[in-house]
Order: structure tokens, then sequence, then C-alpha cells
């Protein structure tokens, strides 16, 4: 791989939403039918990072991504909102 970056998100397969690190992510390098864009649900499969010990890093099979829905800002973000749930505000960083 060759450009590597991190990609931060909210996992939305739980109950509540959680962030999620991935990392690596060869963005330029995935085929076009692979590549997404910022609030956009994408499907994946990855692994639990061995080198970043913080609890919300993973690495991905950037083989398996599937883009689906874009997250529209409609409505002053009513929908975004609505997906973050508890999250809004909760970081540490």
């Amino acid at each position: 791989m060759g450009e590597a970056v991190c990609v931060a998100g909210v996992r939305i397969d739980h109950e509540t939403p959680e962030w999620i690190r991935l990392f690596p992510v060869g963005f330029r390098e995935l085929p076009d039918s692979a590549k997404f864009r910022k609030w956009q649900v994408i499907e994946l499969e990855g692994s639990k990072s061995r080198g970043d010990l913080r609890p919300e890093s993973y690495t991905p099979h950037l083989h398996t991504v599937v883009p689906g829905e874009v997250i529209d800002a409609k409505h002053k973000w009513r929908q975004r909102r609505e997906m973050l749930g508890n999250l809004i505000g909760s970081t540490t960083l």
C-alpha cells in the first residue's frame, strides 16, 4: 500500500452509535466501486487493530468495502444528528 490515511467514523451496527477509527485506508488505491464520501454509510469487514491500543481502532479489510446511503445535511443536519445520538459532545479529544 502506498499512501494511507486514517478514517474516523461512527459505527451504527450496534444498539447505540460508537466511534470507530479505521487505519490504514489506501483511499486512492480503492477501486471506484469502493470509494466513499464523507457522511456516507459503508459496510466492511475489519479486525481489531494490533498496533493501536485505542478501543475504537480497527484495521479495515478494504476488499470488503460496500458504499451505501449518503446522509444529507438537509433540515439543519437533522438526519445526521439523529444518527449520532449521544455521541455529540462526548469526545475527549
